[in-house]
């Protein structure tokens, strides 16, 4: 019997690098890293505890990383690590004003919640910034919107407050904090959920209410156990990357 293609999804993040190794459709083991120039070693670790994989495909928004996972995974893998830039651009089809400004990242979020979850959709992304991806009835691109992520924000309060203590993102369902460290917390926690929630209910007045929205990124799981959305999807990027090298299209 013909063994099922293993196919390695690389997304490369401001903040974290994310690895998948898809067994046929299915994704067999996913591992994300802090993005960092010692990240040879995390990737070298990870395809010693899988399958070696027969094709790669990397979506990248940090280039001085790119060449030093894409060099690590080809000297180890002995196969060529396609880009998916152009690649997807070819699947998702805009309306936009300038569609090459557009990020790789986005655009395989956005191939991954059309082929999975169908449009019309409103897809948003919770890492370095907070994203948000609106894919008309017709499967169209049609833009959306960037705000500052949760870390960034954290991490500009903390640097030109200098009286303030440092502070974490947590989950919590307060209002009204007592201590200067819970209302930084509440306001993080608390800011970021109406903010997600403002938006997604601004795209649904602005567009209709049939759109589904589809929360993903690293600082999605305690909006979505909040139930900010109608699918929490963790692997979305990955599973966009998979259907980019595979070119299933629409339609």
């Amino acid at each position: 019997m013909e063994q099922p293609v293993r196919t390695l999804a690389v997304d490369i993040g401001n903040t974290r690098i994310k690895l998948g190794l898809f067994v046929g459709e299915n994704l067999a083991i996913a591992e994300d890293f802090p993005s960092s120039e010692e990240i040879s070693n995390e990737i070298l670790a990870f395809l010693d505890r899988t399958e070696p994989p027969d094709q790669c495909i990397m979506s990248s928004v940090v280039p001085s990383l790119r060449s030093i996972v894409r060099d690590t995974i080809e000297e180890r893998c002995r196969i060529e690590v396609k880009r998916a830039k152009w690649r997807v651009r070819e699947l998702v089809p805009m309306q936009v004003d300038q569609p090459d400004q557009v990020g790789t990242d986005r655009l395989v979020n956005s191939l991954a919640a059309v082929r999975l979850y169908g449009p019309p959709c409103i897809v948003v992304s919770l890492g370095t910034a907070i994203t948000f991806e609106i894919i008309s009835g017709e499967g169209v691109y049609l833009g959306g919107c960037i705000v500052p992520g949760v870390g960034i924000a954290k991490e500009a309060l903390s640097r030109r407050a200098a009286l303030l203590p440092p502070y974490h993102w947590k989950k919590t369902s307060e209002l009204l904090g007592k201590t200067t460290l819970q209302q930084m917390e509440i306001g993080l926690y608390q800011g970021t959920k109406c903010l997600v929630q403002g938006m997604i209910a601004a795209y649904r007045h602005e567009l209709g209410e049939e759109y589904k929205s589809i929360g993903t990124g690293g600082y999605s799981q305690f909006l979505a156990e909040d139930g900010l959305f109608d699918v929490h999807d963790p692997h979305l990027a990955l599973k966009g990357l998979y259907f980019t090298i595979h070119s299933i299209r629409s339609d």
